[in-house]
């Protein structure tokens, strides 16, 4: 097949967790399990030593405020997190003193 379904983009903590916080990307409502806090501790050991902490799958659903998300801004997105999303929530959880995980 020639037609690629999908874009690799590189993105930064920071920019991870700027879009979070300016509802540019939004965290789906989780009602699972979240991290254990050694999990969460353990991610940011990884992620401090350099380690690979594996892909993150965003989607595109194009209007805006159509599916529950939250967020500081997330009913005005676009884009939602998919798969990693218990990484994400609890890096943002931790880094903005908020209690996503919980």
């Amino acid at each position: 097949m020639s037609n690629t379904l999908f874009n690799q983009v590189n993105y930064t903590l920071s920019s991870l967790m700027q879009a979070i916080a300016h509802g540019q990307l939004g965290l789906l409502t989780y009602s699972g399990h979240s991290l254990e806090d050694v999990s969460v501790r353990d991610l940011f050991d990884s992620m401090y030593r350099g380690y690979p902490i594996g892909y993150l799958l965003f989607w595109d659903w194009g209007a805006s405020g159509t599916r529950r998300s939250h967020g500081p801004k997330a009913a005005r997105t676009t884009r939602v997190i998919v798969d990693g999303q218990q990484r994400l929530t609890s890096l943002y959880a931790v880094m903005h003193a908020s209690q996503y995980t919980r």
